[in-house]
């Protein structure tokens, strides 16, 4: 298992590696981010009436993810059907190319709901064409022209918060069973995330995933984190993109769990994650 554990951006030296070159002139902190740009619109039909009739456009930090929604006059013109669509940008680049990994979720007019998911890779830039859904002939299709640039934004200093420390616990769920698989320990502070990822293998098909920590605010013993979960896992007999994210609320020492699983019996991942809240406190689990 490939894996790297524990990339803060506490540390200015340490921002300066995520984000690109940056310099410091006094309280002032200039970083360059590399940015995706996701010009989405229907091909196959037109937005609803008194829909936005404007492309929906999503800017996404490698790493993230971002969503748009809107109604379309589909199959018919008196139709509406909805769409929720979902994109997860790669942190790491596939050869020379951008991976994004698309999840749209369709509810058509008849009732019910279809979700459809694709993969795309890019260089600087290119249009991705995306089929959310098919009946009777007629396709609902939409296009995605995405680009990636670098935005320069001037940063407000670090600010530091209270201490946080979250053990992170890997397990292979198979057929039920739940196997561990490592251990690993995340340090950061209120307001700086941390992020644990994995891969199985080296090849664009291989499990992978990235768990993002982020301590949003203490109030008193509750810990306030936001987490988000991107990556392919097999879900069923096919591997399936994955962008989700969570809000949790953790008080000292307690576990939480973000589980990947289909089937039954399920077979996919858990992450069991222990917060420590606190200066000069041992490791979770020491």
């Amino acid at each position: 298992m490939h894996r790297t554990p524990c990339v803060g951006t506490v540390a200015v030296a340490a921002a300066v590696v995520l984000l690109g070159t940056g310099a410091v002139a006094g309280a002032v902190r200039v970083e360059r981010r590399p940015i995706v740009e996701l010009t989405v619109r229907p091909l196959s039909a037109p937005f609803a009436p008194g829909e936005d009739d404007r492309p929906r456009v999503l800017e996404i930090e490698p790493g993230g993810t971002g969503e748009t929604r809107f109604t379309v006059a589909w199959p018919e013109a008196d139709d509406r059907t909805r769409v929720h669509l979902q994109a997860a940008v790669a942190d790491a680049s596939v050869a020379a190319s951008r991976r994004v990994e698309l999840r749209a979720t369709v509810e058509p007019p008849g009732g019910g709901t279809v979700d459809a998911s694709r993969e795309a890779d890019f260089d600087d830039r290119g249009t991705i064409l995306f089929e959310a859904y098919r009946v009777s002939g007629r396709s609902l299709t939409l296009v995605i022209e995405a680009a990636e640039h670098v935005r320069t934004v001037v940063a407000p200093p670090p600010t530091v918060g209270a201490a946080v420390r979250f053990r992170i616990e890997v397990l292979r769920v198979i057929d039920g069973r739940a196997i561990p698989l490592e251990e690993n320990v995340l340090q950061t502070f209120v307001g700086q995330p941390v992020s644990y990822s994995f891969r199985l293998g080296e090849t664009p098909e291989a499990d992978s995933a990235r768990l993002t920590l982020e301590p949003r605010r203490l109030v008193g013993e509750v810990l306030e984190v936001d987490v988000g979960l991107t990556g392919k896992v097999p879900v069923g007999d096919s591997m399936e993109a994955v962008a989700r994210t969570e809000h949790w609320l953790a008080s000292h020492d307690a576990t939480s769990t973000l589980a990947i699983e289909s089937g039954d019996p399920p077979t996919g991942w858990r992450f069991r994650v222990t917060a420590r809240i606190g200066s000069g406190t041992s490791a979770p689990g020491s």
